[in-house]
């Protein structure tokens, strides 16, 4: 999930001329580690509105508060992930701005911070499937996340049989996703992209799922974007092991 600060700017100077997509966008803002984030929101207008303001580097922060001031844009400052700080603060402001003051600066009006709610959810689960059977730490944010997409499809005899994840060796391997550009990206590439069905589960139940079937194993996010995350199927059983 590494990114840069020059990833992220060149990402915003291309979103504002449209060259790049919102979900492909997000997920960029979301995966950068380094988000310099003031210790206060910046309030606005009577009623005061909260806006939360983010920057990509020391350039950025400087040029907005010799614009704003110290008082809005102080010294002090958090380094937060994207994703930390689209799960915790986009439910909580009326707007999220992303670099304000400098030629790429972007804004997230309150109706759209639902949407970013929830890709700051998918990223911290995926940040923690990757790391933990490293760390053994975040086995209750896998089993407390609520929306894993498993693309399915209508067998012979009438019923729905989950669709499998790409696997050179013929294991039987459940294809799960994250997100919805995660899903997209296997319908494009395993089925030419024609849409399939798809059945939302949490944590707990998709585990229960898994432990119930005849699978070898599990893939997230078989197809990127970003690198998959691919466990025996005894995985399921940890993550039910937590309360």
């Amino acid at each position: 999930m590494s990114r840069s600060a020059r990833d992220i700017r060149e990402a915003l100077a291309r979103k504002i001329k449209d060259e790049i997509s919102g979900p492909a966008l997000l997920r960029m803002i979301a995966e950068y580690d380094a988000w310099m984030v003031p210790n206060s929101f910046v309030n606005v207008g009577n009623p005061p509105q909260q806006y939360a303001v983010m920057f990509t580097d020391e350039e950025a922060y400087k040029l907005a508060q010799d614009q704003f001031g110290d008082k809005n844009v102080p010294l002090e400052y958090l380094q937060i992930p994207g994703s930390r700080i689209l799960a915790m603060l986009a439910g909580s402001v009326d707007s999220i701005s992303i670099n304000p003051c400098s030629e790429d600066s972007i804004a997230f009006p309150k109706h759209l911070l639902p949407e970013l709610v929830k890709w700051g959810q998918a990223i911290e689960v995926e940040r923690t499937l990757y790391s933990v059977l490293h760390d053994d730490q975040g086995w209750q944010t896998i089993k407390n996340y609520d929306s894993y997409y498993v693309p399915i499809k209508q067998t012979s005899e009438g019923t729905y049989a989950p669709l499998p994840a790409p696997d050179s060796k013929g294991r039987n391997l459940l294809a799960v996703f994250t997100f919805s550009d995660a899903l997209n990206a296997y319908v494009l590439d395993q089925h030419e992209g024609v849409p399939v069905d798809v059945t939302i589960y949490s944590g707990g139940n998709l585990c229960k799922w898994i432990v119930d079937s005849n699978c070898d194993g599990v893939v997230f996010n078989c197809c990127g974007p970003g690198r998959p995350a691919a466990f025996a199927k005894e995985f399921a059983k940890e993550v039910l092991s937590y309360a």
